[in-house]
């Protein structure tokens, strides 16, 4: 995260996977979501406006592991 609110998103060398990225907001109601396919590496900036904490969820929907990031 820098001073501008964005967020860096990274998942490295991965096969061929469908991710979803879910952002809540402080209250724990979603306000965006992405899909993303990908083999090997993935990496995106998101910019979170206007949200006084977030929380970012990664789904991998292959294997449906779940990382879960805490913004402040």
């Amino acid at each position: 995260k820098d001073a501008k609110g964005k967020y860096l998103v990274a998942i490295p060398d991965q096969e061929t996977s469908v991710a979803s990225i879910l952002v809540y907001n402080q209250f724990q109601e979603l306000v965006f979501t992405d899909y993303v396919s990908q083999e090997g590496d993935f990496a995106k900036v998101y910019l979170l406006k206007n949200l006084e904490g977030a929380t970012i969820k990664v789904v991998n929907h292959f294997s449906g592991e779940e990382t879960i990031f805490i913004t402040e």
